[in-house]
């Protein structure tokens, strides 16, 4: 569990990442993987909005989770806005890897699914 929301401040965003950068590190070393599950301080909502620009912090820092592990967000469009930070900044190739583990739907789709009427 990583408590993280882009509205923190300075000093404690790059604290935190810093921290999730050594770990990072470490699970690479050993050949694991990261599952990164994601939690938004009490201080602030949250939803897809800080869901999306909390993980795109994360990939612009250099960290790659194969797994992350989010609060539910309550519409297909919030939704949408993780999705693509996962499409603009998670290696194609691990998302082949997830969908060959877990046999899931490519993202879209079960977005789509999901939230069909």
């Amino acid at each position: 569990m990583w408590k993280y929301h882009p509205d923190c401040n300075e000093s404690e965003k790059k604290h935190q990442i810093n921290k999730m950068k050594e770990l990072y590190q470490v699970t690479g070393s050993l050949s694991r993987p990261l599952m990164l599950e994601l939690i938004i301080p009490d201080l602030y909502e949250t939803n897809g909005h800080s869901l999306s620009l909390s993980m795109k912090e994360v990939y612009e820092a250099g960290i790659f989770p194969e797994w992350w592990k989010i609060a539910p967000v309550d519409s297909g469009d919030e939704w949408e806005q993780i999705q693509s930070v996962i499409n603009k900044y998670d290696p194609k190739e691990l998302q082949q890897q997830y969908q060959q583990r877990s046999n899931i739907l490519p993202y879209k789709v079960e977005t789509q699914l999901l939230f069909s009427n």
